[in-house]
């Protein structure tokens, strides 16, 4: 991740918090996203190969859960942990 960031130019970015209780009130749910805007356009393999790259490591000792599956306008990873991630051209949007 950190090679795709230094290669990137980030010309701005914004991070939001929000907290919620679970259905049963008894956790508290912490939901963050991030969104980066570059001076070119994002590759979205590029950014899925450095995410994946970069939380393989916490997650997993093969590639299971972190292999990408495509929604509509956004890909998921496909495990327990949720990661999203959307490239709009020179939007880079990551929800957790």
């Amino acid at each position: 991740m950190k090679d795709l960031l230094d290669k990137t130019q980030i010309l701005a970015s914004l991070q939001v918090q929000s907290t919620e209780r679970d259905k049963a009130e008894v956790f508290v749910r912490i939901h963050s996203a991030i969104v980066l805007v570059a001076a070119s356009d994002w590759s979205e393999a590029g950014v899925q190969l450095a995410l994946a790259d970069f939380v393989r490591p916490g997650l997993t000792a093969s590639q299971l859960g972190v292999s990408w599956q495509q929604k509509s306008g956004y890909q998921q990873l496909d495990g327990l942990w949720p990661l999203v991630t959307s490239v709009r051209g020179k939007y880079l949007i990551v929800v957790r």
